[in-house]
């Protein structure tokens, strides 16, 4: 099924912003991740430490992702 990705900051380095993705019907957030770093090895740094959004919304790891739904992937930030 397909999903469009958008990642921000140093992800976008790794990956296109809005990234149209396919992946399994009835994948969680962690099996995203999973495939993400298996697609890009050198992203896995970064991405073990995003969080992920679904429409706007934070969701864990275990969240079920639909059929057209939109998927931030968010960095950490630092600074003051």
């Amino acid at each position: 099924m397909k999903i469009t990705i958008i990642p921000y900051a140093q992800v976008k380095d790794y990956f296109p912003a809005p990234l149209e993705y396919e992946i399994k019907e009835k994948s969680a957030v962690d099996q995203l991740l999973e495939s993400l770093c298996l697609v890009k090895p050198e992203a896995e740094r970064i991405l073990k430490h995003c969080r992920f959004a679904i429409d706007e919304c934070f969701v864990s790891g275990s969240e079920i992702i639909k059929e057209n739904d939109t998927v931030h992937i968010i960095p950490p930030s630092s600074g003051g």
